[in-house]
């Protein structure tokens, strides 16, 4: 797990006026599910979760660079991430 990459992705979300509300509220909603019922929350989950219920959000935190390269690395390294093969980095 990654918390500091965990950490500055909920910051970027949660601070991010740009990001409507409802996301947000959902977004909380998934996290404390996830706490009610023992599951870990880590940095490739919340990308999973995002990917497929919020991917214009995704997409976006994906470009940010505050966290693009770490985003981009975990994407090439972590061949559990059950992302679609459009979502991982392009090999420049």
């Amino acid at each position: 797990m990654n918390a500091p990459l965990l950490t500055h992705l909920l910051d970027l979300l949660f601070q991010d006026p740009s990001v409507h509300r409802q996301a947000k509220d959902r977004l909380s909603d998934w996290i404390l599910d996830r706490h009610a019922w023992g599951l870990p929350l880590n940095d490739r989950t919340l990308l999973e979760y995002l990917h497929t219920v919020h991917p214009h959000i995704f997409e976006r935190l994906r470009s940010h660079p505050r966290v693009k390269d770490e985003i981009d690395q975990l994407l090439a390294t972590e061949h559990r991430l059950s992302l679609p093969h459009d979502a991982t980095p392009s090999r420049a």
